[in-house]
């Protein structure tokens, strides 16, 4: 998977997308003709990210530098997640917001009743992975058996998705809920945590650590990741 390209090619189309919708809820907004913004005004939209902005959203952010936002007619703000990390909940409360979020994340919030809707998504691949250090010689999902993993709470369903193919579950495998950290990891509280390939994968190795990647998509987790939602 060439995720660079999918960030692009994701930046190319953002705009439109967001264009449309913007001008769709506006229009929803009830306001009066005469009071409505004149079309060559920007619309404002806020963009509602589910993490820190980092090469993760690349393209998001690549997008607005460059001015293409605007050039559709949008003056978008990206917002990093909430330190409640309630990224469903800003969005479906605010007027004029989009957000992205995992699949793992939108499908019970929908589930609960949350009125949200989907209308793309920047990832067909998700790069959720397992991180370990090469030392730990964790090549593929059989050998996490009698291994302690941390996963965060948008993976604690999807690690099943890999460990059932295998033959292992959580009598076999030690699986914790934890924080958004790699430090249990380097400290060896951790055999292998949860992380994405374009996030915290890039940060160990710029920090000179030797880790492996174990891709959930690669055993059994089909899922679309970072799903545009409103």
């Amino acid at each position: 998977m060439n995720l660079p390209r999918l960030h692009l090619r994701t930046a190319a189309l953002l705009p439109s997308l967001l264009l449309a919708l913007a001008a769709s809820l506006r229009c929803l907004g009830a306001q009066p003709a005469s009071k409505r913004e004149p079309a060559s005004v920007p619309v404002p939209v806020t963009f509602q990210l589910d993490w820190k902005p980092n090469a993760q959203f690349a393209g998001i952010l690549l997008a607005k530098e460059r001015g293409w936002y605007r050039e559709a007619g949008i003056d978008l703000s990206i917002r990093p997640i909430p330190p409640d990390e309630s990224v469903v909940r800003s969005v479906v409360t605010n007027r004029l917001w989009l957000g992205c979020a995992e699949s793992g994340v939108l499908l019970p919030a929908r589930a609960r009743g949350e009125p949200i809707q989907v209308v793309g998504t920047m990832l067909q691949g998700s790069p959720m992975c397992l991180i370990s250090l090469r030392s730990a010689r964790l090549r593929r999902p059989s050998d996490l058996r009698g291994r302690r993993i941390g996963v965060h709470a948008d993976g604690n369903d999807a690690i099943d998705f890999v460990l059932r193919p295998a033959g292992l579950d959580r009598t076999s495998v030690r699986v914790e809920v934890m924080p958004y950290d790699t430090t249990p990891l380097l400290e060896g509280r951790f055999d292998a945590v949860q992380g994405y390939s374009v996030d915290e994968a890039i940060e160990l190795r710029l920090a000179g650590h030797d880790v492996d990647l174990m891709f959930f998509h690669d055993h059994g987790y089909a899922a679309y990741a970072q799903v545009y939602f409103t």
